[in-house]
This record gives C-alpha cells, structure tokens and sequence, in this order.
C-alpha cells in the first residue's frame, strides 16, 4: 500500500483496509489481492455448520414421519374396504350373471364359485362364505379379510358395514336377493 503525503516522502506501510482519507493522507490497497484477507481460513464446511444442517435434517424428518406414517395405515385401511366391497359386488354379479344351482352361485364355468373366480389377483388374505335360501332366492355374504395387519377403525369408517377389531379378521356381512 502506498500512504501519499502532502511531504515529497513516500514509504509503504502494509494495512488491512481500502482507501482511506485521514488527515490529508491517502491511503490506497491494491486491487489484486483478494486472497489475502482469507489466506488462513480453509475451503469447506465447518463442523458446526454440518451439525445445524444435520439438525434441521432430524427436526424435518420428526415432523414429516408421523404424518406419513398415518397416510400410509390410511390407504392400506382404505384398499382393504374398497376389495371387501369389490367382492361382494362380484359374488352378487356372478349370482345374476351365472345364475344358481341347488344352493351354490355358479361361476362362468357352470361350477361353484370361489373367491377367486370373482377377481383378478385376489390375495389368499381374503376369505368368502355364504348361504343361498332356495325358497326366497336370498343370499347371505360374508366376506373376510383374515391377515388382521389394518386399522378396523379406519376400514369401519370407510365401509360401516365392516365389523372386526384390530389385529383380529375383518368381516363385511351383506345380503341380496336373486329373482
């Protein structure tokens, strides 16, 4: 840095500030010196900085993993109510559709039907029985899902018609007529 003076004498003192005006004394830093003011600082993170962004890390998983947690045991609630539905309004298609014989519902094969003759990938986890009265053409429907993994409040709560507790199977009883 070069200190000007009103004096005909020049003498460089180095200092760690930009132009400056004082006392009519000029004080000017050279431009190309960018590093030098953090020539001792390392590039990077500090240890302190990691710890907070790993912090703010732990507190946004905190809050976010209940709420996805719930939706989760919701949708499972809600695919468990949807397929017990879905296979009481196949049984009772396949009872207008096929027709009956004696006191069976006949699948398309003019055979008994099953679970599995009324959908596509039904999973052993669903169960069905029912009782066909020949006199009056009304059935009586159950339709179970046994694997008891699902919240029953939440599958009540979609589809009232389903009965069962937590951890135990989970029954939709219905009833329909064949005329």
């Amino acid at each position: 840095m070069v200190i000007e003076t009103n004096a005909t004498k020049k003498e460089q003192i180095p200092l760690d500030f930009g132009t400056a005006l004082l006392n009519n004394v000029i004080v000017t830093k050279p431009h190309n010196n960018r590093r030098g003011i953090m020539k001792n600082r390392k590039r990077g993170f500090s240890l302190v900085e990691l710890l907070i962004v790993l912090a703010v890390i732990a507190a946004l998983v905190a809050t976010i993993t209940p709420v996805a947690m719930n939706a989760i045991k919701k949708s499972k609630a809600t695919q468990v109510a949807q397929n017990l539905k879905t296979l009481a309004t196949a049984l009772e298609n396949s009872a207008y559709v096929n027709g009956v014989q004696g006191d069976k519902i006949l699948n398309g094969e003019y055979t008994s039907v099953s679970i599995y003759d009324l959908g596509r990938d039904i999973s052993s986890d669903y169960t069905m029985d029912y009782t066909l009265t020949t006199t009056t053409g009304k059935v009586t429907a159950i339709i179970t899902y046994t694997k008891g993994d699902v919240d029953a409040k939440m599958v009540n709560e979609i589809l009232p018609e389903a009965t069962g507790s937590t951890g135990s199977p989970i029954h939709y009883d219905y009833e329909f007529s064949i005329y």
